[in-house]
């Protein structure tokens, strides 16, 4: 079976061929540009992630605050009887207890905010 691409339809197994190798070497000779840009940064004294762990304590404090304003939602899953991971999901869905993007409760969403909650 011959090759057709779309967009080349004159290109035949040799020319697809030659062109993957050119795209794998640049893709080398950028994977090696940006190795060396990241170390002479570091080299310079750049505090390299910077941003990535102010973002994610903001992102923990975040978790935080909406774990505590699930806090009575949780109190009363408990005092309704439930045990499992499984029957707080079920509870907070069926009491349309609402998460974080609307949607229904799993178990591991609910262990997150129980972890959270201490």
């Amino acid at each position: 079976m011959e090759f057709v691409a779309v967009d080349a339809p004159f290109a035949n197994r040799l020319m697809i061929h030659v062109l993957s190798a050119v795209a794998e070497f640049e893709r080398e000779q950028i994977s090696e540009r940006t190795k060396a840009a990241l170390a002479a940064a570091k080299a310079r004294g750049v505090e390299l992630g910077k941003q990535g762990k102010i973002l994610a304590a903001q992102n923990r404090a975040e978790a935080q605050q909406r774990a505590e304003a699930l806090r009575p939602w949780v109190e009363r899953a408990k005092a309704s009887g439930c045990r499992s991971l499984a029957d707080y999901g079920k509870f907070l869905t069926d009491n349309d207890c609402p998460t974080q993007n609307g949607g229904r409760w799993h178990p591991m969403s609910v262990k997150r905010v129980l972890d959270r909650l201490g």
